[in-house]
């Protein structure tokens, strides 16, 4: 282990007050050890012992143009880096999740360049360590559409994948974005062996079909029907056209049938917004229950549509590299929020993946705010040393509206790069990790590719409390799971479940400690895998089952878990079997405090049929 520096290595002085009233957060870390161009970083749980470390990737690092790639672990008060256990590094995209149900987590990697032992699923093991695993491709060529060459055969050419259970079946999926044909969900047959099923990525521009570049996937069920739909941005190459490029920006949504073996899609670019070479995030912006979508890039408004004409009055100018809002209109369709709403800055990050864009309730008001890295030219001109590389923060619900955003913070992000949230300094509250190309006055005279911490300013607030009143419904090998919602939960409140069988395998790819002390504690940062949805149905072979299902909060942070039993038999309906669950409203220390649900306290429950009851917890 290589030791480089503590938690308190260096804190810059922060401008008052900049633009719109905006504050500058404090830096509690900024050095170039680190900071990277075209990088991602995910937190995950690699130690299996509630502690977070963070995986990070990156074509180059400052100083050294050689590709890097790092994990960098807590050791005492110090981070320490160690070898990783993949090399991606071109874009990398990581999508955390159990794919073996074995509850430690696994990770699946893929990235911009052609190296499969680079990409792949793997394996954790729980001290750090992970295997490649070795895959089985079935019934490749089943369904291969006309314009796809090759049938898949391996993740070489992917560029861009995320895990979802999209047949709900309770067995992880993959869905791949990648340049030329690589389009497919790898449906999970089991035992490490997938069925691809390709989907339409776009139409044909001269025969070039699926040459794709700059990809972004992101993964939610946007219509409330428990299956899990699909989000893509990319750059088209070498279609001509396109505003005087020769690429075009699509962002797309492909919307699941509920067999996960079609997905119908639906162009943002006809009538609202096209972006590409930035960040999709997915998450309820308004409250209403329904996941809404944040995007940046390169790309906009294209000439003629209706948003274009609206913001420049002639059908003839694109407006171009804004940051959009994106609001779902319950069908998976989706209105872009006004500019009084959100006042869609020109900020580009220049990179594309995950962790480009992260939604986070960073005032703990219980709705989702927007945090993400780039460069903006601030002054309104094109030239880039006018411009500032750095990182904002758009706090939600101003004026009291739930989707009205304003900018209140800078932190020192970057363009080129990626941002996440995790606790850097053990203070209980997530801090904002950034990486990318920094030039800000506000953070002094830093002009490099920086690595910098952000620390939390804000109030700490308690884990949420369970969900209430599970249910199990089983009719033949189908069981339908439905939960109520704690008490004084958000409608914007994300559940994330698990099934345990016989045997002891977890299924339903839960990322959250299911028992013990560390019961309901994330093991990555992600909202809950099923949305906002509170019943799902499940295909399950015979056999006797555990389930549990979690409240996950705008800060990612995960109730315990209100659990149940159910039985599946060949021969039909089986009589359901539920623990008795209190729903948890609050807990109070002795002087009568709001503490976490994890803390000592006297607790306030409603049971089931409305009656409330204090239980000391000791």
């Amino acid at each position: 282990m290589k030791k480089w520096f503590t938690t308190a290595a260096l804190t810059l002085t922060a401008t008052a007050a900049l633009a719109q009233g905006a504050q500058t957060l404090e830096t509690i870390v900024s050095q170039t050890q680190w900071g990277t161009q075209w990088g991602n970083m995910v937190p995950i749980d690699m130690m299996n012992n509630g502690q977070m470390q963070v995986l990070t990737g990156a074509a180059h690092v400052w100083g050294n143009e050689a590709p890097f790639a790092t994990v960098l672990m807590k050791d005492g008060d110090n981070w320490v880096e160690i070898a990783p256990f993949s090399t991606a590094n071109d874009r990398p995209s990581y999508s955390v999740c159990d794919m073996n149900g074995d509850g430690i987590m696994d990770v699946v990697v893929s990235e911009s360049l052609n190296t499969a032992g680079t990409q792949g699923i793997f394996l954790g093991r729980g001290d750090c360590t992970f295997e490649r695993a070795e895959i089985t491709i079935v019934d490749a060529e089943e369904g291969l559409p006309a314009n796809f060459e090759n049938p898949f055969s391996n993740f070489a050419f992917i560029q861009n994948s995320f895990v979802a259970d999209f047949n709900n079946d309770a067995l992880p999926d993959i869905v791949g974005i990648g340049n030329n044909e690589n389009y497919v969900v790898l449906l999970n047959q089991g035992d490490l062996k997938f069925k691809p099923v390709y989907f339409d990525a776009g139409t044909e521009y001269g025969g070039n079909g699926h040459q794709m570049w700059q990809t972004c996937v992101a993964v939610a069920d946007l219509n409330n029907d428990t299956y899990p739909d699909i989000v893509a941005s990319f750059w088209k190459i070498n279609v001509g056209g396109g505003q005087g490029h020769d690429r075009e920006c699509f962002t797309e949504v492909y919307l699941n049938d509920g067999t996960g073996t079609h997905f119908t899609r639906t162009y943002l670019a006809d009538t609202t917004v096209s972006s590409c070479n930035g960040g999709v995030a997915l998450g309820d912006l308004n409250n209403d229950g329904f996941i809404d979508m944040v995007i940046n890039g390169n790309g906009g408004l294209y000439a003629g549509t209706p948003y274009a004409i609206e913001e420049t009055g002639n059908d003839y100018t694109a407006v171009w590299d804004q940051a959009h809002v994106c609001l779902n209109d319950g069908t998976g369709h989706f209105k872009l929020a006004s500019k009084e709403d959100f006042d869609r800055p020109r900020v580009r990050p220049y990179n594309s993946g995950q962790n480009i864009i992260s939604l986070f309730d960073w005032d703990g008001d219980g709705q989702l705010d927007i945090v993400f890295n780039g460069h903006t030219p601030e002054d309104g001109t094109n030239v880039w040393d006018a411009g500032y590389c750095t990182g904002y923060v758009y706090l939600n619900n101003q004026d009291g509206k739930p989707g009205k955003f304003a900018r209140k913070y800078y932190y020192a992000g970057g363009s080129e790069g990626s941002c996440c949230l995790m606790d850097w300094d053990g203070d209980g509250k997530k801090d904002i990790l950034a990486t990318g190309y920094l030039r800000c006055d506000k953070f002094g005279d830093i002009i490099s590719r920086s690595f910098s911490v952000s620390k939390n300013n804000e109030a700490s607030t308690p884990a949420p409390a369970a969900p209430g009143n599970p249910k199990a419904t089983v009719e033949a090998n189908k069981v339908t799971l439905s939960w109520e919602a704690s008490y004084g939960a958000p409608a914007s409140t994300t559940y994330e479940l698990y099934i345990k069988n016989a045997e002891g395998t977890l299924l339903g790819n839960c990322r959250a400690y299911i028992e013990g002390e560390n019961e309901g504690l994330r093991k990555t940062e992600a909202f809950g895998n099923l949305g906002t949805n509170k019943t799902i149905t499940y295909t399950l072979p015979d056999g006797s089952y555990e389930w549990g299902v979690q409240a996950v909060d705008g800060r990612r942070t995960g109730s315990k878990f209100a659990k149940g039993n159910f039985t599946i038999v060949a021969n039909g309906i089986q009589e359901r079997q539920m623990a008795e669950t209190a729903q948890s409203v609050a807990r109070y220390n002795v002087a009568g405090q709001q503490v976490s649900a994890r803390m000592k306290g006297v607790q306030i429950e409603k049971l089931a049929d409305g009656t409330i009851r204090k239980v000391v917890n000791k």
